[in-house]
């Protein structure tokens, strides 16, 4: 399998429950915590501290801490409203209010590099190296501007991260290729969806993106191309996305893949649950097999329709789900966990068939060939069994 090294990891922070006990560390930072360790440095925390927006939104408590990676140190400077304890940093995330402030940056002889989420900071150059900021300026100065030109919006499940301007891509013979990225998104991941006639790396981009008050997760499609220059390429990217349910709405969007390219399903209802969208788009391989065109002609209503099939789904042969599909302990059993649709899977064994929903079709004992988690939750680590008729 291809994958993807990122120079920079995203530092994501996932749900918490409200039970008040714990460390702070671990709400604000994620599973890395233990790692990073509080440290003083008066040049920084004043820097820091003196800064237009912190004296703004009300800050009073402020902490510096550091991280190595490598040869590396990575700093985060956090600033609390109330005291920062557990309780308090569990509440700040879970009221999407912005309590809890966090800001992660590189300090390199004495500069700054690479500030979470912001446009005005480290701009790559041409060889793919970053540039410091104006020299002239003081680190007071960076971070002022810094804190007023960008607001981030700490987003449930998706908080910021380090924003990645470059990556490595390894081919399965082992060899490197640099990719620049620019790439501001919460969540990064490499796709190679096997179950295609002619698979290429396609790099997966998730955001959140908040309009007029309104929150969007966003997902870019942009296929991969290694060349002999020893660089790798960002083909032209397909997006699609979808409003938060925290407006009130139900909403849903993924996509799948095929023989020869993928398909995006969304819906859409408003605030009072009037369908607004609910529609696949095909896009398929034209010419270059890393060029995707949209097939205008072949939009279709409605979610995705299942298939009557069955002796074909051969061992080792791979396969995606259509749609959400439930992964369960043996044929019809317990239910395991929901698998998301796109997920790529190796099929195991063919057993029984059976009539579902109108279709006829074989019970598949499956296995994720990444590392994936259930829609619910929680790693899908184990095989199950799928029904087939849901399966591309």
């Amino acid at each position: 399998m291809k994958k993807l090294i990122l120079i920079f990891t995203m530092i994501l922070v996932t749900g918490v429950s409200l039970a008040f006990a714990g460390d702070y560390r671990e709400v604000i930072f994620g599973n890395s915590y233990t790692n990073i360790n509080e440290v003083y440095d008066d040049e920084l925390l004043t820097a820091c501290k003196n800064n237009g927006v912190s004296k703004s939104y009300g800050y009073k408590d402020f902490h510096l801490y550091e991280e190595k990676y490598g040869n590396e140190t990575v700093y985060r400077f956090v600033a609390s409203v109330n005291p920062l304890t557990y309780e308090n940093a569990v509440k700040g995330y879970m009221e999407g209010t912005r309590k809890v402030f966090q800001l992660v940056f590189i300090r390199k002889n004495g500069r700054i590099y690479e500030l979470s989420g912001d446009d005005i900071i480290g701009y790559a150059s041409g060889d793919g190296t970053v540039r410091s900021w104006d020299e002239k300026r003081t680190l007071a100065e960076e971070l002022e501007e810094y804190f007023s030109s960008e607001v981030i919006y700490e987003g449930k499940f998706l908080r910021g991260g380090l924003g990645t301007n470059f990556a490595e891509y390894t081919d399965p013979q082992g060899k490197t290729y640099r990719l620049g990225i620019g790439s501001k998104a919460s969540f990064l991941k490499l796709l190679y969806p096997l179950n295609m006639d002619k698979p290429v790396p396609i790099l997966q981009a998730d955001s959140f993106l908040v309009v007029r008050g309104d929150g969007y997760y966003l997902t870019n499609l942009s296929p991969l191309e290694a060349k002999s220059d020893g660089r790798a390429y960002l083909h032209e990217n397909f997006g699609y996305g979808y409003k938060s349910a925290d407006a009130g709405c139900v909403s849903l969007a993924y996509h799948y893949f095929d023989d020869d390219g993928f398909y995006v399903y969304q819906y859409q209802t408003d605030e009072m649950g009037n369908i607004e969208e609910n529609q696949r788009y095909r896009y398929v391989q034209y010419g270059s097999r890393y060029n995707f065109n949209s097939i205008s002609n072949s939009l279709e209503s409605g979610e995705p329709k299942g298939k009557s099939r069955f002796g074909c789904f051969t061992k080792g042969s791979y396969w995606n789900p259509i749609c959400r599909l439930k992964l369960r302990s043996s044929a019809g059993g317990e239910v395991i966990g929901t698998i998301e649709g796109g997920t790529l899977l190796e099929a195991l064994e063919e057993g029984k068939r059976a009539t579902i929903d109108g279709y006829t079709s074989a019970w598949v004992k499956v296995r994720a060939v990444n590392r994936e988690r259930f829609v619910e939750g929680g790693d899908f680590t184990q095989t199950g069994w799928v029904f087939g008729a849901y399966l591309d």
